[in-house]
């Protein structure tokens, strides 16, 4: 396919640090195959977010480009030694049964009920720690919150000796404390290792952590900075936008999509004005695309739901189980842990369940009051769960597993379930949103003046962007959405105009020159 101007700039670039933001299917991996294809005799490193992108990646550029995750380069250095050690190497996350037995000095004086609620803070610690810049961990890293209990019982400075305490171990070869896979990526940072490459292309750059971003700034070579800092959606691992505050020698941008055509473009467009962007907007050059509203997607046509929670993926399954409508989850059923809801339903019929972490509370109440301290909305979502159905769960569950299906896979499902998060990389023809995602209003139903918008709301609008921009040739909005666009976007680009000509007229009275284009040329 013929390059379009964009990505053409991109390819014929020397500069030695470049930052390319591509907007969702602006062609991004065709451009860098182009800006590869340019340099033969180069020895390239492509870092992957992930590894079914790695693996795409890998059959797509040529021999002189070695594609890998971090996670996977860290894995050959250091990771491979622990999966050696039974039981050493954790797949998941760290949790306080892991933790407990090491940390028994700290839990002196803090009452029985709390000590799940401190192996927490304690695990929350390590895990910031891990994605961090830092080369120790620190105060920094730290979650303590305002509620008497903990203010009373429990110390920071002896949670952070704790976390040294289980760090330690998770560092041994031979340490009771099991190491996740973000625990030798650290490791391997803090080796300060020079990679061996010429030009490094670094993939979803804004949803990487400080622990990567430095990691690859430290390198030498010529270095390419790749992302959409409006599908920045992983905060909640500790990722932070690179796209925004890397400093570049030359900055690109693709804003062509070939993914959908102009209905479609306009509803992200919508969604990036919200934002206050008005520089990048996107060019629907795919097929002809429409949107639409109020259930024009009927439930037994081919669609995919994308939803914000697995906890309404898991609702629509119950619906199409019960309608006896074929459906496939995005990826394999099992990590979705819906396992964990039935287990979440023993623990509320105050029966045993056999999950470590589950069975070390003693009530669901118990579970509930934990979630809620530490904010987790992957527990909160089965609490919920639970009390939606009841005994219904377990039947509900046994039936899903027997009925779902795997996306992808042979035979077209008629329909594919997914949250915003799994949905990222993909498309498909139709999309359909499900009605969780924010509705752009304050706790008092008041619109937010966006403007000025914390990064958690902003990153629950970069989910709604990410999935809107799945769709190739309908997409059907759901009423917050529609709502938005149709009432409240028209006074928020007002209020855009209005605090950017202040601005303006106060840089004027500094002396300062004024833009090209006036004000709206600074949006």
């Amino acid at each position: 396919m013929k390059p379009t101007p964009e990505q053409r700039v991109v390819c014929e670039s020397t500069a030695h640090v470049m930052k390319i933001k591509a907007g969702a299917g602006t062609g991004k991996t065709t451009t860098l195959r182009g800006l590869a294809a340019r340099h033969p005799r180069s020895r390239m490193l492509y870092l992957a977010f992930n590894k079914a992108i790695k693996e795409e990646a890998a059959g797509k550029f040529g021999p002189h480009v070695h594609a890998m995750t971090a996670h996977g380069m860290a894995f050959g250095a250091i990771g491979r030694d622990y999966s050696n050690e039974p039981d050493k190497l954790l797949s998941g996350d760290l949790k306080p049964h892991h933790v407990l037995p090491v940390i028994q000095k700290g839990l002196a004086g803090i009452p029985a009920a709390l000590h799940n609620l401190y192996a927490g803070r304690v695990i929350e610690a390590i895990k910031a720690f891990f994605v961090s810049a830092d080369e120790t961990a620190g105060p920094q890293h730290l979650t303590v919150s305002m509620a008497a209990a903990e203010k009373k019982y429990f110390n920071p400075a002896q949670i952070l000796a704790d976390a040294d305490v289980v760090l330690t171990s998770m560092a041994d070869l031979k340490g009771r404390v099991p190491i996740t896979h973000d625990g030798y990526l650290k490791l391997f940072a803090l080796e300060k290792p020079t990679l061996p490459c010429d030009f490094l292309l670094l993939d979803e750059a804004q949803d990487t952590n400080p622990v990567l971003q430095g990691l690859v700034a430290a390198q030498p070579c010529r270095r390419a900075y790749v992302g959409d800092e409006h599908q920045a959606i992983y905060a909640f691992r500790g990722a932070t936008n690179a796209m925004a505050t890397l400093a570049a020698d030359a900055e690109y941008a693709l804003t062509g999509s070939f993914r959908f055509g102009p209905a479609i473009a306009d509803i992200a467009n919508s969604i990036l004005r919200a934002k206050g962007e008005n520089r990048l907007q996107l060019q629907g050059l795919g097929p002809a695309s429409q949107v639409v509203s109020g259930g024009s997607v009927r439930p037994h046509q081919p669609h995919a739901y994308i939803s914000r929670s697995n906890a309404m993926s898991f609702a629509r399954a119950v619906e199409a189980v019960e309608g006896r409508q074929p459906f496939a989850f995005v990826g394999p059923l099992y990590s979705y842990r819906f396992d964990l809801i039935e287990q979440t339903y023993e623990l509320s019929c105050h029966r045993q369940p056999r999950d470590p972490f589950l069975r070390a509370f003693d009530t669901f109440e118990q579970l509930q009051e934990y979630a809620e301290a530490l904010n987790d909305r992957e527990i909160l979502a089965r609490c919920k769960l639970v009390e939606r159905y009841g005994s219904k769960l377990p039947g509900l569950l046994e039936r899903i597993t027997q009925a779902a299906g795997t996306y992808p896979s042979r035979g077209a499902p008629g329909l594919v379930l997914t949250t915003a998060h799994r949905s990222k990389g993909l498309e498909f023809d139709t999309v359909k949103l499900a009605d969780d995602f924010t509705d752009f209003k304050n706790e008092d139903g008041e619109w937010e003046d966006l403007t000025e918008a914390s990064a958690q709301t902003i990153e629950e609008i970069n989910l709604l962007y990410v999935a809107a921009t799945r769709a190739k040739t309908t997409l059907e909005t759901n009423d917050k959405l529609m709502e938005f666009i149709g009432q409240r976007l028209p006074a928020q680009l007002k209020l855009w105009e209005k605090k950017h000509a202040q601005r303006l007229a106060g840089e004027l009275d500094a002396g300062l020159p004024a833009p090209a284009g006036g004000a709206r040329a600074r949006l």
